[in-house]
């Protein structure tokens, strides 16, 4: 896998590119351009799908869905009894001895029915709607930390989990708000670390590697709200080709992404990618908020074509036959397909005073290709 301490290059020209060996027959292009005034942006070339490839019928359940297509039973799944089992002695022996999280193997431990039971959940994702609510961890019984474990366990049987942050290489990250409720405009505060309300996205979108998974652990709900709301990219598409055919094509031309200063600081602030992708099967990486602010980013005015896609795409969005609304509930995991679902969350209230008592997730990134840390 390539190494991106090549990716940072001093930006002399005022366009560069070259290409990098990645492994056995795959090369990485890379493009930094600066003009003047302007940021310089950097550009990971691909082959570019070719138009003739682009599909053109719409794709059908369970890849595409919308809220009158799915029902629970596509997605809410509750953990086998074999599996209560294992995980009742995992509670035990991790009460007797405890280890940090990030440390423990599912080789360690007796998970062999949990091992099957995330195969299972690894196919929904990956051939069935994308998603999955696991119903739940035993968190009554175990502490906080020992739930924590459970989960970090769990998603190892998924793939590989990697860095979610690019100075830290935080493994397991807490989304809870740690503003008071004061985090929605301030500067460099995460929308996950305010109890804002988030638009649709996939996570890491400006990365050059997104993750191919993201688990979220639910701790404790919100007092009020917090609702996670989830969307198909299948779906999405298919209502982008019969309302604006013309814009299809667009969403595989890169784009700009803000990549909100998470690289080193001699890197290029900004990504071109293209939004859509299309191998047989529909990938995504959206954020609208970051597209907008890439381009302002880099000085560059948005083109017409791009501003009516991504103004097409948040119409879609808005309408609420496109998602489905789901309640954490304390215990429950949500897993998600990254590449081809969107999430979003509805801004919250907090229980006022203990702090203890607050919304709190914990979130994996799971990635099997690239190296383990952010930038991948």
């Amino acid at each position: 896998m390539f190494n991106l301490d090549h990716l940072v290059i001093p930006i002399l020209e005022f366009m560069t590119t070259k290409s990098y060996f990645l492994t056995e027959g795959f090369y990485l292009q890379v493009r930094f351009t600066r003009n003047v005034n302007m940021e310089s942006i950097l550009e990971i070339e691909t082959d570019l799908l070719p138009p003739e490839k682009i599909p053109t019928a719409p794709f059908e359940f369970p890849k595409a869905w919308n809220k009158s297509t799915i029902s629970e039973r596509d997605y809410l799944f509750r953990f086998p009894r074999e599996c209560v089992a294992e995980l009742e002695n995992l509670n035990i022996e991790l009460q007797k001895n405890a280890l940090p999280a990030l440390i423990t193997r599912p080789d360690m431990y007796d998970l062999e029915n949990c091992r099957g039971f995330m195969r299972q959940i690894k196919d929904v994702l990956d051939n069935g709607v994308g998603f999955a609510v696991i119903d739940k961890l035993p968190i009554d019984s175990a502490s906080e930390e020992v739930a924590t474990t459970m989960h970090w366990l769990l998603g190892s049987l998924l793939g590989r989990p990697v860095a979610q942050n690019y100075k830290d290489g935080k493994m397991l990250y807490e989304v809870k708000d740690l503003t008071e409720g004061k985090g929605k405009n301030m500067i460099g505060v995460r929308g996950s670390h305010t109890n804002a309300d988030l638009s649709f996205h996939t996570d890491c979108s400006s990365n050059i590697s997104p993750p191919d998974y993201v688990g979220l652990m639910c701790v404790r709900p919100a007092l009020e709200g917090g609702e996670s709301q989830l969307t198909n990219w299948y779906a999405v598409y298919n209502k982008l080709l019969e309302t604006r055919p013309d814009l299809c094509a667009r969403g595989f031309q890169p784009i700009l992404f803000d990549r909100q200063l998470e690289h080193a600081e001699n890197e290029p602030r900004v990504l071109s990618r293209p939004p859509f992708a299309f191998d047989g099967k529909i990938s995504m990486r959206y954020s609208e908020r970051l597209n907008r602010q890439g381009y302002k980013v880099a000085n560059q005015a948005m083109d017409q074509k791009t501003e009516e896609m991504l103004s097409a795409i948040s119409g879609i969005l808005e309408d609420p036959e496109m998602r489905v609304d789901l309640n954490f509930k304390p215990g429950q995991i949500q897993w998600i397909n990254n590449a081809s679902i969107g999430h979003r969350r509805t801004s919250y209230i907090d229980h006022p005073g203990d702090p203890s008592l607050r919304r709190c997730l914990v979130r994996m990134w799971i990635r099997d290709k690239g190296k383990i840390s952010y930038l991948g």
